[in-house]
């Protein structure tokens, strides 16, 4: 399977969605987040990073239908949805859909979405998003 890469900047990352604990990368002097995480701060690069938790409420940004496996440790899961979610804290995420048909009229742009802890034995947690039940 493909799994992503320990590194020292993102290991904090990975640990705590083990957790189902969601931890983003905010300056400690403009508050603003960043995604994915780097060792210096995207907004300005003299600024001090720190982890902050946060709730995960999300909204579908933008989303495509795969149809076709890119990679034969994925012809099982197809059809799938992979989207980009916008979190309330404003970061932009890469992830999938899951827990609804994947099909076009099931999806909307900018609804609410939920975060989803998908554990694996052996890999790392992956962090997804099913629509909100609310």
């Amino acid at each position: 399977m493909i799994q992503p890469i320990a590194q020292p900047e993102s290991d904090f990352y990975w640990e705590n969605l083990k957790k189902e604990k969601i931890f983003l990368q905010r300056s400690k002097d403009t508050k603003s987040y960043q995604f994915f995480p780097r060792q210096i701060s995207i907004h300005n690069p003299n600024e001090e990073l720190e982890w902050v938790q946060v709730s995960g409420e999300a909204e579908l940004y933008t989303f495509a239908i795969v149809y076709v496996a890119p990679h034969k440790n994925f012809i099982e899961d197809v059809p799938y949805i992979t989207a980009l979610v916008k979190l309330k804290e404003g970061v932009i995420i890469p992830t999938n859909i899951v827990n609804i048909e994947a099909k076009p009229e099931n999806l909307v742009i900018g609804m609410k979405l939920s975060p989803v802890f998908v554990h694996k034995k052996n890999q790392p947690t992956l962090l997804k998003f099913e629509p909100n039940q609310n």
